[in-house]
């Protein structure tokens, strides 16, 4: 029998000491392949000991050292950027070498909710992302490059950043960051200068609710991290204040949340750039609810790697444009092709799952037409407006050679109205509903649209002009009386003959 040849690989020896220089009890040791995908961790050695065997090549390394009795009692995070390993090595790691991290925002009364030290390592094809959160501030949190004194590293980036408020209305997310190589302790008092300003309101579909806002930034890995701010009852405001690092965009994360705190609804704007001394705003919560292919968690729409599908329609983006999602009763989604199903899933029961990417395997490679359908409800003590969201699309795809990934011709309509924060418009006025095209028929083009208005929860329709002009669309509705809510329904065709229908019931409220 012949056994497998070990690629050229040599032994790395770790001793490590906590910060009372003694052996450290339970180090968390991370090797970061830098020449090829290699991901290796210690196991739960007492002795102060961490053992590798690795494969020849450079490597990140990550160590979480828990100095656990004493004064200097706390974890301390030590990285080196890169260690060559061409030979049997051994090396310290030593949690004495960590140093403090203090922040402190403009306003000395704000409290941190929470503080993190974190690097992002992009390389051989793949990148890591770690760190280390705490539930408060830095007080237990040590941190510091070891290694020695290196070049910089490419494809290195290092943060470290808090989450401060002052009641429920204000924020500051604090992010400072360095390229190239860790912080050896970092200590800075954050001036008013410094700081953009973003207003964020977020309104109500249902009574009762609270509201939480984290500002997540992205690296120029497009890797993020936040911290969310104090809960605000809704509907409300929150102001945000952020610094603004080169390179560097934030986003903001909004929860819906219950009396029992759980989690109802979700929405994530994008990363966009901030600048210093300016304002900025933006709007979460506020109908129309529905599908979108917009770019963000859990979005982007459908696409094909080989035979293999990835749906990602997120079926509650608010009308902002916010990609979102929401806890639901039930939920049907089904992808059929000549009749034959590929993908059928339901549910009925109660669930708070979000932003969920369905994978769709071993598709025929001939190319053929698909039809994919959702069908959503949510309780109306989640939300009383969306309360039932339903869309078709039919397309064409085949097999995708290689290994890209190809986005497939899905398109979207969303409705965009000014709306209350809960989501509501006068009953007997006019209200004009802009519609915003997504997908394929954005780029492409759009050979047919069509919108209905319903004022019975969908028990009746009838046709409503749209008006277009350039890239510009809108519907004018003019609403009975006597009529509770509005449903919507749009029908679009692209160019290349892709369709999509969208319905959506009690798209809004109205009041008298």
């Amino acid at each position: 029998m012949a056994a497998d040849a070990e690629v050229e690989s040599y032994d790395l020896t770790m001793n490590v000491l906590d910060a009372n220089g003694d052996p450290a009890y339970f180090p968390f040791i991370i090797l970061y392949g830098l020449d090829s995908p290699v991901l290796l961790w210690n196991q739960r050695y007492t002795d102060g000991i961490a053992r590798f065997r690795a494969p020849k090549g450079a490597y990140n390394v990550f160590a979480l050292v828990t100095t656990w009795s004493g004064s200097a009692a706390g974890s301390a995070q030590l990285v080196q950027p890169r260690l060559s390993l061409t030979e049997d090595t051994s090396t310290v790691l030593d949690a004495r070498e960590a140093k403090p991290v203090s922040l402190t925002p403009p306003d000395p009364d704000a409290t941190s909710n929470g503080a993190y030290a974190s690097y992002v390592m992009r390389a051989a094809g793949s990148s890591l992302a770690v760190g280390i959160l705490t539930g408060g501030d830095f007080s237990r949190l040590r941190i510091a490059q070891s290694g020695g004194a290196t070049s910089p590293a490419s494809g290195f980036e290092a943060q470290v950043g808090a989450t401060f408020s002052k009641g429920t209305d204000t924020a500051y997310d604090l992010l400072y960051t360095k390229s190239g190589s860790f912080f050896d302790g970092f200590s800075h008092t954050t001036r008013t200068s410094e700081l953009a300003r973003a207003d964020i309101s977020a309104g109500a579909p249902a009574a009762g609710k609270t509201g939480s806002v984290g500002a997540t930034w992205y690296s120029p890995f497009d890797e993020g991290y936040g911290v969310a701010a104090t809960d605000f009852a809704l509907p409300g405001r929150q102001r945000h204040y952020v610094t603004v690092p080169k390179n560097y965009t934030w986003g903001f994360d909004f929860l819906q949340k219950g009396a029992d705190d759980g989690h109802e609804t979700y929405q994530s704007s994008a990363g966009r750039t901030y600048r210093a001394g300016r304002s900025y705003s933006e709007t979460f919560n506020t109908g129309v609810f529905g599908p979108s292919l917009a770019e963000g968690p859990g979005g982007g729409g459908v696409s094909r790697t080989g035979d293999d599908l990835k749906i990602c329609l997120p079926q509650f983006t608010d009308g902002s444009g916010h990609v979102g999602d929401s806890v639901t009763g039930t939920a049907k989604v089904t992808l059929t092709s000549g009749g034959v199903p590929y993908l059928y899933r339901t549910s009925s029961a109660l669930e708070r799952k979000y932003l969920r990417c369905r994978p769709v395997t071993t598709l025929p490679g001939a190319r053929q037409s698909y039809r994919l359908t959702t069908e959503f409800s949510r309780p109306t003590e989640v939300s009383g407006v969306s309360t039932r969201v339903s869309a078709s699309w039919t397309f064409v795809s085949g097999r995708v050679s290689g290994t890209r990934e190809a986005v497939l011709p899905l398109s979207s309509v969303r409705f965009a109205p000014e709306l209350t924060s809960a989501s509501t418009a006068k009953a007997g006025t006019r209200l004009t509903v802009p519609l915003v095209v997504e997908g394929a028929a954005a780029m492409r083009g759009t050979k047919a649209l069509t919108v209905e208005v319903s004022y019975d929860a969908g028990t009746t329709w009838r046709k409503t002009a749209v008006r277009s002009s350039g890239n510009t669309r809108q519907v004018t509705l003019a609403h009975p009386a006597d009529a509770g809510s509005v449903s919507l329904r749009a029908r679009l065709t692209d160019t290349g003959g892709n369709t999509h229908t969208v319905t959506i019931i009690d798209a809004y409220r109205l009041t008298r």
